[in-house]
């Protein structure tokens, strides 16, 4: 079998096992044509019909057979990616119970230690449901489908058609956070960025930048956070606006404003800023950049307008 591995979609379960239905349910209608055809010669008076017939019947049953010998090794195939899938859900779902038993091991750490802090009122237990909750909070996350990586998924069609008019426009997309944060594939921004570079590069047509995806410079960001040149051409001004405004139909509100334009009158020294989508976009201006930051939640949103309202 090791010529299967030429084969078109070999490693893809969707593919193998559509090509080895199409071939099961081909032998199936070559057999039933096989009996039909030995029906008609045994009931037929004359020899010559008789003949032909029969040989008919041959030819059919010859490619019934061919059908099935081609279709054994993608059955074969179907399995062996089939048990991939199950190990890897298998694997996947053994280490969330591993991190939800840490995650409810620190909530009872804490909560002797909270116990140990307080009277023994009714704090002390209300408290304890609070660190309960958020343990099992915290065992959902890391079994939840990113909400924003969802979002987009669903609007696929409407997004990659509204993108599609600025095929060969130049993008980056970076995600804020630290590399060890982001080192976990079950990340919400990381999803978010896997889904978002794949709309824009392998469907809309855009031309990806080199770089690195991972950005610190802007760990705090909340939302997604789009940077233009304000003099950058005007298809590419264009181009910033349309992704803007489809995100912004797409994602729910975020407290930060998502286009950013940048005045080239206004950069001064960029040492340091080179890797960053504000530093990139500066010295580049038909580059669009887009920095994937945290979700935003109701705690964060409030936490946000309060830094807001300190600062004027």
């Amino acid at each position: 079998m090791y010529f299967a591995i030429l084969i078109p979609d070999w490693n893809s379960l969707e593919s193998v096992r559509r090509v080895h239905s199409d071939l099961e349910a081909a032998a199936l209608i070559f057999f039933a044509l096989l009996v039909l055809f030995d029906v008609l010669a045994h009931f037929s008076d004359n020899k010559y019909r008789e003949r032909l017939f029969e040989k008919i019947g041959l030819c059919f049953f010859a490619i019934a057979v061919f059908a099935e010998i081609v279709a054994y090794p993608y059955g074969q195939r179907n399995d062996e990616l089939s048990a991939g899938v199950i190990g890897s859900l298998d694997s996947k779902a053994t280490d969330a119970s591993v991190k939800a038993a840490k995650a409810v091991t620190d909530s009872g750490i804490a909560l002797m230690q909270a116990a140990d802090a307080i009277t023994f009122a009714g704090n002390a237990q209300e408290k304890a449901n609070a660190i309960d909750s958020k343990a099992k909070e915290i065992a959902r996350v890391l079994n939840a489908e990113s909400p924003r990586a969802l979002l987009l998924s669903n609007a696929e069609n409407e997004f990659v058609k509204s993108a599609k008019p600025f095929t060969g426009q130049r993008f980056a997309v970076m995600v804020c956070g630290k590399p060890d944060v982001l080192s976990s594939p079950g990340d919400e921004r990381f999803a978010v960025w896997a889904t978002l570079s794949h709309f824009l590069d392998d469907e809309a047509k855009w031309r990806p930048s080199t770089g690195s995806i991972m950005e610190d410079f802007c760990e705090r960001v909340l939302g997604i956070q789009i940077y233009v040149r304000s003099d950058a051409p005007p298809a590419t001004l264009k181009a910033a606006q349309t992704l803007v405004q489809k995100l912004k139909e797409i994602l729910p509100p975020q407290p930060m404003p998502m286009l950013l334009p940048v005045n080239p009158n206004d950069v001064g020294d960029l040492r340091g800023l080179e890797g960053t989508a504000f530093g990139m976009v500066a010295t580049d201006p038909k580059l669009i950049a887009v920095e994937i930051g945290e979700r935003p939640s109701p705690q964060t949103k409030a936490k946000a307008r309060q830094t807001a309202k300190r600062n004027r």
